[in-house]
């Protein structure tokens, strides 16, 4: 890693004032003002230098506190988007629909899955109408897009169109199409509001892509009587409903600039949405929502679970109303979701950081209740006093009638503050030169000036509110213009230095201040800059890569995670998509009936849901490990663990027998496959800084590659080939599936290759981050460190039993001495 270049100052400054919260933790500004004055030249240095996380530092925030509520209600329009995604998983159900009425056979059914789902995958596209103009534009292009695929299928179905190979194929590619689009424009939008938090968010919109598609079977099989054109016309009233509501209703964060923007905003504008950034980085989201929400999809996951299973093996015993009642059911906990909407704060209950400052505010309450009390005994001994000293001049006044009486009323405030331990230079601060001759208003000077010894703090990290931006003061004209020039491609660093307040500010209780920018390179791996953020003992570290799409690909991280997505993806699809479950399972599976394979996909369905929604676990984990036992884990640790698990399922399938085992494979490829679904966005949120629509397509279309390559041509091409073979240790059953463990055996063996070398690539991509912020993150303990402590306790406690031992040895043999004497 090379060093950082110098700082180059722009030409431009901004001035803020700062406003004093009288129920904010309080702090000596003095000090603060000392740890402030270099402020962007210390964090540079302690980027360079690999220094820890420096709690002290001043973090510049937007006066104006994050709605919680308005967060959860993104949230929910993000779910209403990814049930409209989910659609596209529906194959399974009409594809049984289209090869029992048209008659397709197997390769007829794979040529529609793999065109659709791998020209589907090719979002970048929209990643990158995502990045220039935000979302709403590519969810109104979405939501028309797969609202026709719909509708085009009804018509199919109802026969006013004839059907084809081509036309199906044109369908399903564009149902595809626009729900994957929905998912690369949705989600990053989404979590713009929740940059700390990103995993649980993460979870809870993936595990709604593959769940919705459960929840509408489940409504097919109790409302819509087998009449397929009515289901394809109801989707699209679901699609275009939730579409026009993410419309109108979902776009970026307030700080989000789009590449559109970037250059057309002014620096005042830029600042602006700067602070707002770093009140988003700093603002703690309540958890308990999220608690109730993963309870609910527990529960949803479950109940729909079990009704597909029930639906399968007593499908001669169900009634039209008992599928209903079922399908009713799923509705009413569907509809649990809408507690995210209630504005109850009982919901949301208090952050940790929101329990920091209540008990500091508590704090404060009880040392100025001290405070007063001591001043009125304060008062009441100097009444006292004076008392007593009238008395004693009215004694002596007779004595000293000669003498002239000098009378000092008040002392002059600059002496006050040089015999103050604190007056080092700062008087500037509090315009301390300033004299009133009136002793009124020197009283109310002196607690104005009591007052303002204090600032605004919040747990762990020094939340500075700049409450209001006075316009940029410009050198000159082709100054201002090159600062805005410079900072559309650099990244600002902040100088906060003391200015000179005028009168009118300082009656109104604020300071002025004045900002420096500071233009540095863009982040990336040679030059990195990394910054952290510690509130309340949780250390987030702020994305790396400052660069844009273009230049991430002469980086090598972008191709490993390609890469890795490429093979964990592409095999995960391959194995637990439902019309795969059939063709694989029944190749090695003997005696293969309706009822079985609806158990496998089932469980692969659960598995594949519960993969996704764990990355919220995960994050809550490594929060754990790193306040309970003080060591501070980068996030991408897990990046090697779906590919692991993946290579772990194919050992297992190529290992067991053809039976009921299988499930063992299909239960822990499904989890890999939907954890990395899940970590695939939340790695490219913690690395990347812009562009994370484009990178986010492009890992997609290595999805898509992997659909062409490991399934149409790796998968079936070889499948087909052992087919038409017909060796003696193959056969073919009725419904034109290759039986037996030679069709898919050296598929099998290649898939665990590739994957194999994607734990490679992935351990690769996490030591390079690991690299960059090794250091920066706030190490209580380190693991080795925590490792010895516990061997230390085993050794003592050796050492205990070896002395105690030594000791009863000791004792039986002067025993047995006393008694041979």
């Amino acid at each position: 890693m090379g060093d950082l270049p110098s700082n180059e100052r722009i030409g431009s400054r901004v001035v803020f004032s700062a406003q004093r919260s009288p129920a904010s933790v309080l702090e000596d500004p003095l000090a603060q003002q000392r740890e402030s004055a270099d402020f962007a030249l210390e964090r540079t240095r302690e980027n360079s230098e690999g220094s820890g996380h420096n709690a002290s530092n001043i973090l510049l925030i937007d006066p104006k506190k994050i709605s919680d509520f308005m967060r959860f209600r993104v949230m929910f329009i993000g779910m209403l988007l990814f049930i409209s995604s989910s659609t596209q998983g529906l194959h399974a159900l009409f594809a049984l629909y289209m090869e029992k009425v048209y008659m397709y056979d197997v390769r007829t059914m794979v040529d529609i899955f793999a065109a659709g789902t791998a020209f589907g995958l090719f979002v970048f596209p929209f990643g990158a109408m995502y990045d220039f103009f935000g979302p709403k534009i590519v969810i109104g292009i979405a939501t028309a897009i797969t609202s026709l695929s719909h509708l085009l299928f009804g018509l199919t179905f109802a026969g006013h169109i004839d059907a084809s190979k081509t036309r199906f194929c044109i369908y399903f590619a564009m149902m595809n199409w626009g729900c994957y689009a929905f998912d690369v424009a949705a989600l990053p939008a989404i979590l713009t509001y929740a940059p700390r938090d990103r995993a649980q968010p993460t979870g809870v919109m993936k595990t709604f892509s593959g769940m919705g598609a459960s929840l509408i079977s489940c409504m097919f099989r109790g409302f819509f009587k087998n009449r397929y054109d009515h289901l394809m016309y109801f989707l699209m009233a679901i699609v275009l409903g939730f579409g026009l509501i993410g419309t109108f209703c979902l776009s970026n964060a307030p700080y989000e600039v789009t590449r559109w923007e970037d250059s057309r905003i002014s620096l005042k504008e830029r600042l602006r949405r700067h602070l707002i950034r770093n009140r988003y980085m700093s603002q703690l989201l309540p958890k308990r929502r999220f608690y109730i929400l993963s309870c609910l999809l527990l529960v949803m996951n479950v109940y729909l679970s079990i009704q597909a299973v029930c639906a399968a093996y007593f499908q001669k015993e169900m009634t039209e109303g008992q599928y209903r009642g079922i399908a009713i059911g799923a509705i009413a906990i569907v509809l649990g979701i809408l507690l995210l909407l209630v504005p109850l704060h009982a919901l949301d209950g208090d952050t940790p950081q929101d329990h920091t400052v209540l008990e500091r505010a508590r704090e404060k309450e009880r040392k100025l209740a001290e405070l007063r009390r001591l001043r009125l005994a304060r008062e009441r001994e100097e009444k006292d006093a004076e008392k007593e000293e009238e008395r004693a001049q009215k004694a002596v006044a007779h004595q000293n009638a000669g003498d002239v009486a000098i009378e000092v009323k008040d002392l002059p405030r600059i002496l006050v503050d040089q015999s103050s331990p604190h007056a080092d230079g700062h008087s500037v601060l509090y315009d301390n030169s300033l004299q009133h001759k009136d002793g009124e208003k020197d009283d109310e000077d002196g607690e104005e000036t009591q007052h303002r010894r204090y600032l605004p703090l919040d747990p762990e990290v020094s939340l500075f509110e700049a409450d209001d931006l006075i316009p940029i003061e410009a050198r000159d004209d082709d100054a201002s213009r090159n600062s805005r020039q410079r900072l559309g491609n650099t990244s600002i660093a902040t100088r906060v230095s003391v200015s000179n307040v005028s009168l009118a500010a300082r009656r109104k209780d604020n300071e002025g201040a004045e900002m420096d920018f500071i233009t540095r390179e863009l982040s990336t791996y040679d030059r990195p800059h990394v910054e952290t953020i510690t509130v309340c003992g949780e250390v987030f570290v702020t994305p790396v890569y400052e660069t844009s799409f273009l230049l991430s690909l002469t980086y090598v991280d972008l191709w490993l995670l390609f890469y890795t997505v490429f093979a964990v993806w592409g095999v995960g699809i391959t194995l637990t998509a439902n019309w795969n479950i059939r063709i694989m399972v029944g190749s090695v599976f003997k005696g293969l009936d309706y009822q079985t394979y609806v158990l496998f996909a089932t469980l692969a369905g659960i598995s594949t849901a519960f993969g996704r929604v764990a990355i919220g676990g995960y994050e809550v984990l490594l929060l754990y490990i790193g306040k309970r036992r003080g060591v501070m884990l980068p996030a991408t640790i897990a990046l090697p663990v779906p590919s692991v698990m993946l290579s772990l399922a194919l050992i297992f399938y190529l290992s067991f027998p053809g039976n009921y085992s299988l499930l063992v494979v299909y239960i822990i490829a499904a989890v890999a496959y939907g954890f990395s679904t899940s970590m695939t966005i939340y790695v490219i949120g913690i690395i990347f800084k812009r562009d994370i629509g484009m990178h986010y397509g492009f890992c997609f279309l290595g999805a898509a590659l992997g659909i062409v390559l490991l399934y149409r041509v790796l998968l079936f091409h070889v499948y087909d080939h052992h087919k038409s073979g017909l060796t003696p240790s193959l056969q073919v059953n009725k419904e034109g599936i290759c039986m037996g463990k030679e069709c898919l055996q050296k598929t099998l063996i290649v898939y665990l290759i590739l994957v194999f070398l994607s734990i490679g690539t992935s351990i690769w991509l996490h030591y390079r981050y690991w690299k960059l912020v090794h250091g920066k993150l706030k190490h209580k303990r380190v693991i080795t460190h925590f490792v010895k402590k516990r061997l230390r306790r085993i050794n003592r406690r050796r050492e205990k039993c070896h002395a105690t031992e030594e000791g009863a040895q000791q004792q039986q043999q002067e025993e047995e001495e006393e008694e041979k004497r």
